[in-house]
């Protein structure tokens, strides 16, 4: 995930990021060390902050899917987000 690199980027510490984003820190941390997901409205919420700091126009795959992978590996970690999502089985 690029959460943290960007948000480092922007020289902006986890509390005042999540403060932006409207949820705790240890949430935003978790998110960013891939420990937990979160909802697609708190990914978008995510995307958007960083899109604002960055000047650049940010998708939840330019934030949350390492672009340095295979498309396979891609395409299953986009598998796994959306059954998790959906709470289907996996």
């Amino acid at each position: 995930m690029r959460i943290k690199e960007l948000r480092e980027s922007q020289n902006l510490q986890l509390e005042d990021f999540s403060v932006m984003v409207g949820i705790t820190p240890s949430y935003i941390s978790a998110i960013e060390r891939g420990k937990r997901r979160g909802s697609l409205t708190v990914a978008k919420r995510i995307v958007d902050v960083l899109s604002v700091l960055t000047g650049q126009n940010l998708t939840i795959d330019d934030v949350y899917f390492d672009k340095s992978k295979s498309k396979k590996k891609q395409n299953e970690e986009v598998e796994r987000y959306v059954r998790s999502k959906r709470n289907l089985p996996g």
